[in-house]
């Protein structure tokens, strides 16, 4: 059987594309009897933002910060390569991305990451399969993250309930899609959790020119490092207060004047292993998070989603993470707490509590438990391809 996965794998976030060649890689060892791709596909809307990426930065920050931007969505680029990619470049057009996939595959899987968001790109959409004919539709990790999914039109309600009722199998990446599924199916689609890709990624893969590009940027491996991979670059002011100045500060992702080096050049394969050259990590990125606990050092995970939707039972990725999947409760941190007057004082508090209660093994045991997960979808995938062999 011939299998496309659709995701976010050409967004400039190490996450996302880490999290994709998780998943393919994964499944092609698995069920090496089928045929595992990503679909090289981004739509309009993300492949512009793309292109604006360094603008914004020379708009907010300077126009070193905007050039190191250029730099780094080159590596990004030439990462995505070594990905499992459909031979053939989709483009950005919904009509063509449609046409692509019922014509070449006999299976569609969509996600992980926040594929079941559209408040950038609208409805329909490609990710929700809508106007795709192929025979079957399954969904793993999938994520609604950040969707407000109250507010909208009886159009929209109508596509998202047919949709999701066309998927063979949905599996959900945290409770609040789940809740999404349920609110826009009146409870007739069965959702399974399923962890995040990058949970079931084994470390093995090369970590290229690692060492020789932290040379390049001066990096002290006699040093105790702390990174910070920071969208909310104030929280650098906070680290740099705390570890103090005979600590090596590194950002990772987007720069942050409060540290000594940025490491704006690793490809999304460089910034997986880079954890383990450090003692502490402060972030407010979800795979962050992910990646930092599997190099076995003690995180700081901050959430800045600062979005509740208590009517529809709305919980972030990062808290559903942390004290559903991992009961890691101890490492996150609502930013909002640290928006307050005592706002250093808590992110002190946080810290003190994370380096008395890290266990490093604990750590490992939880994401390898939270792995498990995975084989809720790999039963259900098995399950269709015996019955497809039956026919």
């Amino acid at each position: 059987m011939k299998v496309g996965i659709l995701t976010y794998h050409r967004a400039i976030n190490y996450g996302a594309v880490m999290q994709s060649f998780a998943l393919v890689n994964k499944l092609s060892k698995d069920f090496s009897d089928d045929s595992f791709e990503v679909i090289d596909y981004n739509c309009r809307k993300r492949e512009v933002f793309i292109y604006k990426c360094p603008i914004v930065f020379l708009y907010r920050r300077s126009i070193c910060e905007a050039f190191q931007k250029v730099f780094q969505t080159i590596e990004f680029k030439k990462a995505i390569k070594s990905l499992r990619l459909s031979k053939k470049n989709v483009g950005v057009s919904a009509e063509k991305i449609n046409d692509f996939i019922s014509k070449n595959y006999d299976m569609v899987i969509v996600g992980s990451d926040a594929v079941f968001n559209w408040s950038d790109i609208g409805l329909p959409n490609a990710y929700f399969l809508t106007d795709i004919n192929v025979k079957y539709k399954m969904a793993y990790a999938a994520s609604a993250h950040l969707q407000n999914y109250n507010n909208i039109t009886e159009q929209q309600k109508s596509i998202l309930e047919r949709s999701l009722k066309a998927f063979n199998y949905i599996g959900v990446r945290d409770d609040s899609t789940r809740n999404f599924v349920e609110y826009y199916t009146d409870c007739a689609v069965t959702t399974e959790h399923n962890c995040d890709p990058s949970i079931i990624l084994k470390m093995d893969f090369s970590e290229l020119n690692l060492q020789k590009k932290l040379k390049k940027h001066r990096f002290d491996f006699n040093k105790k490092t702390v990174f910070v991979m920071l969208m909310n670059a104030s929280y650098g002011e906070f680290a740099r207060k705390y570890f103090g100045d005979e600590v090596q500060i590194v950002a990772l992702m987007d720069g942050n004047k409060f540290a000594d080096i940025y490491l704006y050049d690793l490809n999304p394969f460089e910034w997986a292993h880079v954890f383990k050259y450090g003692s502490f990590l402060v972030t407010d990125y979800f795979h962050g998070t992910i990646f930092g606990l599997k190099n076995q050092i003690p995180v700081l995970s901050i959430d800045s989603s600062n979005y509740t939707n208590i009517e529809a039972g709305y919980e972030s990725k990062a808290k559903d993470l942390l004290f559903r999947r991992l009961n890691l409760p101890f490492i996150y941190l609502d930013g909002r707490e640290l928006q307050r007057e005592n706002g250093y004082e808590r992110f002190t508090e946080q810290i003190d509590i994370i380096n008395r209660e890290f266990d490093s093994e604990i750590v490992l045991e939880r994401i390898e438990k939270e792995s498990k997960s995975y084989d809720d979808f790999a039963d259900a995938y098995r399950l269709i391809t015996e019955a497809e062999k039956e026919i």
